[in-house]
């Protein structure tokens, strides 16, 4: 297995317009880059587009491989499509060859000291909570917070503060690179923060004054990457460009029983998926929309994710609503029709017409409770269904039980004639 084109670009022409932007040592002649910003980034964008690799591989790194085999090829007399994509097997070979190595990622949670929760593992990576950082990793993430504060807006959140004070937290991971080890960490105290999330967040809300997100959990502003011994893995740094200020911290000594049995059910039944890393996806997408202070694109991504697990791929103006509105009890399935028909033209006019609404988070909790419906459908189900297209079969029958016993008896003929 190797990377290769997809064939849905002229790969050719992009290399065309690169190669006559190259530029050459005066002394040597020897090549040396790529003259001005375009058509080089211009170019490095649309390759993403057009390579499939054989396995995942993160965006940083995916980025870094080709744009290494673009300057390797550079050296050619002609760059050609074969050249470039062999020069990203080659180096796409040696990324999964590299041996993994430990690291540990030090980030916060909105969650109010003294700490409640036991540490835990998901996803194969252990997650540590406490009220304070170790000695070896509290002294080299006060440098990234340090430097931090000139990136971000708004106060960073304290460890010690009774009101917005965010739980330290660590996740362990090993990983072939700092990105991919970024990705691994995140994914898994999100997934763990979304399962979470779905038993926290409220059904519904009305406020005023500062938008605040809708989820209960939020991570930090700030992840920094560390090694064992504490020392960090590299100078980067991640943030979060659209922090503002902390949120109200969260304190779980009344739920910490209730959220431990809820995140121990939805694990037993995501163990038992034939579609789970979908399904762990689509938990993660859930908190991240949810942790925008923008209502109105959270509620086109919620939109989008509510598409996404009704395995919408065509008209979803009746497809969505249709799958949706299948879970709904029968006494009450003509209102949420209304409902999610507002919703759907909602998100229509946002989307075609940028409409926004001074009612946008009442849209969004109502839309909010239709994803979840369905997310836990998946989850609770997930045995009985081999992917989320199968599941969305299931939805797509009709809920009435004289068709759905008309269809049962076509059924049964058709199998006793085609035998």
């Amino acid at each position: 297995m190797c990377a290769k084109w997809n064939g849905e670009y002229d790969v050719g022409l992009l290399l065309w317009e690169l190669q006559d932007s190259r530029t050459y040592n005066e002394a040597t002649g020897e090549f040396q880059g790529f003259e001005g910003w375009n058509p080089f980034e211009d170019v490095l964008a649309v390759l993403h587009s057009c390579v499939d690799f054989a396995r995942y591989i993160i965006e940083m790194d995916r980025s870094s491989i080709i744009y290494e085999s673009v300057f390797a090829v550079g050296h050619l007399d002609e760059m050609t499509p074969d050249a470039l994509i062999a020069e990203m097997n080659r180096r796409e070979r040696d990324y999964w060859q590299r041996d993994e190595r430990a690291f540990v990622l030090t980030t916060s949670i909105s969650i109010r000291s003294p700490n409640p929760l036991a540490n835990t593992s998901i996803s194969g990576h252990r997650i540590t909570f406490g009220d304070r950082l170790p000695r070896r990793f509290a002294r080299e993430h006060a440098k990234v917070r340090e430097q931090g504060r000139h990136v971000i807006f708004g106060e960073l959140p304290k460890w010690w503060s009774m009101i917005r004070g965010y739980l330290p937290a660590r996740v362990s991971v090993r990983a072939r690179s700092n990105h991919e080890a970024y990705e691994k960490a995140i994914g898994a105290l999100d997934l763990l923060r979304g399962i979470w999330n779905l038993r926290l967040n409220s059904s519904a809300r009305s406020s005023f004054g500062k938008r605040e997100p809708v989820n209960v959990l939020q991570l930090g502003p700030l992840h920094s990457l560390h090694k064992l011994s504490g020392e960090l893995a590299t100078e980067t740094y991640w943030y979060d460009a659209e922090y503002v200020e902390p949120v109200k911290s969260a304190s779980l000594r009344s739920e910490q029983a209730r959220l431990r049995t809820f995140e121990t059910t939805m694990r037993k039944y995501l163990s038992k998926s034939h579609y789970r890393e979908e399904l762990e996806a689509a938990i993660r997408r859930y908190t991240r929309v949810l942790d925008s202070r923008e209502w109105n694109t959270a509620f086109v991504q919620m939109w989008s994710l509510l598409e996404y697990l009704t395995a919408t791929s065509e008209d979803p103006n009746k497809v969505t609503l249709k799958r949706a509105l299948s879970l709904s009890h029968k006494d009450e399935r003509e209102f949420h029709r209304q409902v999610l028909k507002h919703l759907m033209t909602y998100r229509n006019r946002t989307v075609h017409a940028g409409y926004t609404s001074e009612a946008i988070e009442t849209h969004l909790y109502q839309l909010k409770r239709y994803v979840e419906r369905v997310l836990l459908f998946h989850i609770y189900s997930a045995p009985d269904f081999a992917s989320i297209g199968k599941a969305a079969e299931f939805m797509h029958l009709p809920p009435e039980l004289p068709e759905l016993r008309r269809k049962r008896w076509l059924i049964e003929r058709a199998i006793r004639y085609h035998r």
